[in-house]
C-alpha cells in the first residue's frame, strides 16, 4: 500500500496512515472471513488482529475512516489530494496532528497506563489531557463532515 504522503513531506502522515493501513486490512480480513477465506490457519484457530499496537490510535481514525473510505480507497495511489478534496486539508492535518500529539505523551508503557487509568475512572492530568484529545477529535469530525457536506451542495 502507498502511503499518506504528499510530495514534501515524506513521514508527516506516518502515525495516520498505519492505522488506516490497520482499518483497511481489518475489513479485508472480515470479508474474507465472511466467505469462509482463512490465511494460514483454519476456521477455528483464526482470530480477528485487532489487538496490535495500532489498536491505542484507533479512537482516533475510525469514525473518519468510516465517513471518507471512498476517498481513502482513492488515495492509496499516493494521491492525498482526494481526501483533502473531501474533508478538507486544515481539517485532515489538524486529526493528523493529534496522532502526533498522542504519540508524543502515550508510547508504549505510558499509553497502558493511560487506558488502565481511564477503565479505573482515574481523574488526573494524564487522564484529563486524554479527555481533550477526544474533544479535538470531535470538533475536527465534525468539521470534517460539515466541510464534506458542503463540497457536494456545491457540486450540484
Amino acid at each position: 500500500m502507498y502511503p499518506l504522503k504528499t510530495e514534501l513531506s515524506n513521514r508527516n502522515y506516518e502515525s495516520f496512515n498505519e492505522i488506516i493501513n490497520e482499518l483497511i486490512t481489518e475489513d479485508i480480513m472480515s470479508i474474507l472471513h465472511k466467505n469462509n477465506v482463512y490465511m494460514f490457519t483454519n476456521k477455528e484457530k483464526a482470530q480477528n488482529i485487532s489487538n496490535n499496537i495500532y489498536q491505542n490510535t484507533k479512537f482516533l481514525a475510525q469514525t473518519f475512516y468510516n465517513e471518507f473510505k471512498d476517498e481513502i480507497i482513492k488515495s492509496r495511489n499516493g494521491n492525498i489530494e482526494y481526501i483533502f478534496n473531501a474533508c478538507g486539508k486544515e481539517n485532515f492535518e489538524n486529526l493528523n496532528q493529534l496522532f502526533n500529539e498522542f504519540n508524543k505523551h502515550w508510547i508504549g508503557t505510558n499509553a497502558i497506563k493511560l487506558f488502565q487509568e481511564l477503565e479505573a475512572n482515574v481523574k488526573n492530568e494524564n487522564t484529563q489531557k486524554f479527555q481533550e484529545i477526544l474533544k479535538k477529535r470531535d470538533i475536527i469530525l465534525k468539521q470534517m463532515l460539515e466541510y464534506k457536506k458542503n463540497q457536494k451542495g456545491k457540486n450540484k
